[in-house]
């Protein structure tokens, strides 16, 4: 008998550094046992791929329909996993650590639309993990203070209520602390803001509850899925995670050596210059940094560049010439990474 299995939806990742044509290995995907459950529900295969993964169904041979319809919310939340330290180096991340990590959600099931990061990662896009029992270090007040649990959608889900300090912890003019116990063992793993909330004000603080194991994890993909209308003549739904590649300044350090020139002059150093073949030019340079004594010149970027492992066209040429010296000037790769300044910089040595 035959049968008929389409793509739901896929998850595509790439990097502004990493070529596209090549397998992105810097990072995987790794559906949660939340997600693993709602693929047996449904009857649903998830499969890694070239660039991701994707889910696919089984659809009804002669309605073109999918044989499990997801007629209600359902949640496939995934871990974007790290399996090279040195996309940290590439890639402009910030505010990432072993207990804090990015969460990211698509726009809703209706809108097939990429849910694309195409900018830095910054610390407002990162979670808390937490236990769904845990208990929370609060400031005693001298009034009476409490704590909101909502789920990310704003929803009030639980009220707990905080003492507030005894006349003697008044009297003693000190700080007090205290462990109050949250439990959210009853509501399904999600995120939720947690707000302590005082006659001084309020703080939030915004975490991912789950069992799961989230260790060397950068992300959690959370998708809210339905598709009742689905059939298979309908384009499955691409969720694009593009990462933007941190930009700093290059560095182009050109030692000419005794054997090419040996009485080396200032004329025939300004007589180097770098050229960017691209349109339109990133790399410019307005005053090259002229070293006679020490036979070098070092064209220094006037403004940061996007770090990527593909030649970018540029070329170091004698400008009186017209001659060529080198076609493709490498490209910065960690190695070449230094610091100047408190400012990280990619500097190439290039001897001709």
């Amino acid at each position: 008998m035959k049968r008929a299995f389409k793509k739901l939806f896929q998850i595509r990742l790439s990097s502004d550094f990493f070529p596209r044509d090549k397998k992105f290995e810097a990072l995987s995907l790794e559906p949660t046992q939340n997600a693993i459950r709602n693929f047996t529900r449904y009857k649903l295969i998830f499969r890694n791929s070239f660039s991701g993964g994707y889910v696919i169904y089984e659809a009804n041979e002669e309605s073109g329909e999918p044989k499990n319809k997801i007629k209600t919310e359902t949640v496939f939340s995934f871990k974007i996993k790290i399996n090279d330290s040195s996309f940290f180096l590439y890639n402009d991340v910030v505010g990432w650590s072993g207990s804090k990590i990015f969460y990211k959600k698509n726009a809703g099931y209706d809108q097939p639309v990429n849910v694309v990061i195409n900018g830095a990662l910054t610390d407002p896009d990162t979670v808390g993990l937490r236990a769904a029992r845990f208990r929370k270090i609060i400031l005693i007040d001298d009034d009476p203070s409490f704590i909101e649990v909502r789920d990310e959608d704003g929803g009030l889900k639980k009220t707990i209520a905080v003492r507030k300090k005894t006349p003697a912890e008044v009297a003693a003019n000190k700080p007090v602390f205290e462990e109050i116990p949250v439990d959210l063992s009853s509501f399904p793993d999600g995120r939720y803001d947690i707000t302590t909330v005082k006659t001084s004000g309020s703080e939030t603080e915004k975490i991912y509850v789950s069992p799961e194991n989230f260790t060397n994890s950068l992300m959690i993909l959370h998708i809210v899925f339905r598709n009742e209308n689905l059939t298979i003549n309908d384009p499955s739904i691409l969720f694009t995670l593009n990462f933007k590649s941190k930009a700093i300044p290059w560095w182009y350090e050109v030692n000419v050596s005794k054997d090419r020139t040996p009485q080396f002059t200032t004329s025939q150093m300004n007589n180097l210059t770098i050229n960017d073949t691209s349109i339109p030019k990133k790399f410019t340079v307005a005053n090259p940094v002229v070293d006679i004594p020490n036979r070098k010149i070092t064209f220094k970027s006037d403004n940061p560049l996007a770090l990527n492992n593909q030649p970018m066209n540029l070329q170091l040429l004698k400008t009186s010439g017209g001659d060529t010296l080198i076609d493709k000037l490498p490209n910065p790769t960690f190695n070449n990474f230094i610091l100047i300044n408190n400012q990280l910089i990619a500097k190439m040595i290039i001897n001709i």
